[in-house]
């Protein structure tokens, strides 16, 4: 087998449902159906802090002395139109209002190498109705990775109100392993006081950000949304980047992501933005709300009063820029030439770098209740892919000797697994594995939320079509001395996992070795390891 990081391909994503019961901070119960020139940004560096927040002018006598690329929606699945939003600013960097005068030509360069000539493609502009409003979503995290900047988030929203126009409307969503939903739709001037609360913002556990972008669009139907994130979407399990663009693109719904802090990957924010019409920013310091609040300004006058324009490309070269691009925004006229450019990421850095579906207090492999949710969704997908197997991986950190380290993590996954089989989960589904301490997330953990998230069970998706030939190796009656057994094959270079059977009507434990791609690989293997070890190896 291998491990495979996306979603179960057929999956049926969660979504909302039409009755909604609005209070301070109440998770909303969801339901399933199907769902079917001037600054140049490096490759996974975003729009850093702090920026010249724009400021639009009525001006009509200034004239453009700056080009700048607010939103970009690359082509996604058939669709080859490249989409931009951009402004025309003053020397302050202020948007001017008026029209480009006629004499502009703009441009497109899309470069997919850096040492290759860029792809140009004539900009057509589109016809302004005039400025737009705002019909928005903030989707907050609300995991314990974000917790430390509760305040700073609070402080920025609660300074928002004069950014925006009396016919905008704004929701707020937490993104907890349940959505949030802290203030449903409601005129800017209207957003009630504890929604700017501290306490509404405070995190704990694992976050389905991904999920609750979903969710907010199908129930709230912005036309914007604001991702805020200090944290990895350690919850992508049955909702990727993909499946967010695709509704979002399907809604006219733009996105813009606003990361907090330097320890996040951003690539899956990154890959959401560029291919909705938006774009990242990052927040780097603890406690900079100022530079959250310019951030949020500046996202919102770029909705407002940017320009747009469409080039389209063709399929073939479309297709080459999912492997990561710079896509740059040119204007010539007269002795003028100005230019702006963004970085996107390539579409296989949108995979999470790992699937979390439980954390644990010190010392403790009791699953707390705010983490049903994550198993409730994880044993749904399993149950509609009945043949699909996954991997559960224990972890402990700091919590005594190595060997009581190691029975901590095979407790934690223990518990999980068993969690997952009174939820209707098959046991030949589950692969179980114990590393201890072995992987921690932060290998010098320096704060509560770094600590608990290295004790943790983890999950990843095993296609058995790949390399489906597998060595048992023993059977044991005890589950803890299957889990050691286990551990030993581990150690010895080999990848393992236990499988519950049942022999004369007990149950039982076997050890099993995956990772063989043809009979012919598997039975060598079953010879060279009964000689070196003097056990009996059958292949399956």
């Amino acid at each position: 087998m291998c491990c495979r990081a996306r979603a179960v391909p057929g999956v049926l994503l969660c979504c909302v449902v039409a009755a909604v019961i609005i209070s301070t901070v109440q998770a909303v119960a969801v339901a399933s159906f199907p769902l079917q020139g001037e600054a140049i940004v490096q490759p996974h560096v975003l729009v850093s802090a702090p920026w010249s927040s724009s400021k639009p002018t009525a001006d009509s006598s200034a004239s453009a002395r700056k080009l700048r690329l607010v939103g970009v929606e690359l082509p996604f699945g058939k669709d080859t139109t490249v989409r931009v939003r951009y402004a025309m600013c003053d020397t302050e960097g202020n948007i001017l209002l008026n029209p480009p005068p006629k004499n502009l030509e703009f441009s497109l360069e899309l470069s997919v190498h850096p040492d290759a000539s860029p792809f140009l493609a004539t900009l057509f502009p589109e016809i302004s109705s005039g400025i737009e409003r705002l019909r928005l979503v903030l989707c907050v995290d609300g995991s314990i990775a974000t917790d430390q900047y509760s305040t700073q988030i609070a402080a920025a929203l609660a300074r928002l109100a004069p950014h925006l126009d009396s016919s905008d409307t704004v929701a707020i969503v937490a993104a907890r392993a349940a959505p949030a939903l802290i203030a449903a739709m409601t005129p800017s001037y209207a957003l009630p006081s504890y929604a700017m609360s501290t306490d509404a913002f405070s995190g704990r556990g694992i976050s389905r950000i991904a999920y609750a972008c979903l969710w907010s669009l199908h129930s709230l139907k912005p036309r914007t949304l604001i991702i805020i994130t200090g944290s990895d979407d350690y919850g992508m399990l049955d909702v990727l980047p993909s499946d967010v663009v695709e509704h979002a693109r399907t809604a006219s719904t733009a996105i813009w992501c606003i990361v907090l802090g330097n320890r996040v990957e951003a690539a899956p924010w990154e890959f959401i933005a560029t291919h909705t019409g938006g774009k990242c920013y990052r927040v780097s310091s603890l406690g900079q709300s100022q530079s959250l609040e310019e951030a949020l300004e500046d996202i919102i006058r770029s909705f407002k009063f940017s320009s747009r324009g469409t080039a389209a490309i063709p399929a073939s070269f479309a297709a080459r820029l999912e492997s990561g691009c710079t896509v740059g925004i040119v204007s010539r006229g007269g002795d003028s030439l100005l230019g702006d450019s963004i970085v996107a990421p390539p579409a296989s850095a949108a995979t999470p770098p790992r699937q979390i579906i439980a954390l644990f207090a010190s010392g403790s492999s009791t699953i707390d209740s705010i983490y049903l949710p994550l198993l409730d969704a994880l044993a749904a997908v399993l149950r509609e892919n009945p043949t699909q197997a996954i991997e559960l991986i224990g972890h402990a950190y700091q919590e005594g000797k190595r060997d009581t380290e190691r029975q901590l993590a095979a407790d934690r996954v223990r518990a999980v697994a068993a969690a997952l089989r009174t939820r209707g989960v098959l046991p030949a589904q589950l692969r179980l594995r114990a590393l201890g301490d072995l992987i921690p997330i932060y290998p010098v953990a320096s704060s509560a939320a770094e600590h608990m998230l290295n004790r943790r069970v983890e999950f990843r998706w095993l296609d058995p079509r790949l390399l489906p030939y597998e060595l048992v190796v023993g059977y044991m009656w005890s589950e803890t001395e299957a889990l050691a057994q286990q551990q030993r094959w581990q150690e010895r270079g080999f990848n393992a996992y236990i499988e519950e059977v049942v022999i004369e009507q007990r149950p039982a434990f076997r050890v099993k070795l995956w990772g063989y791609a043809t009979h012919q690989e598997a039975e060598a293997a079953a010879r060279s390891i009964a000689q070196r070890y003097k056990v009996r190896v059958t292949v399956e």
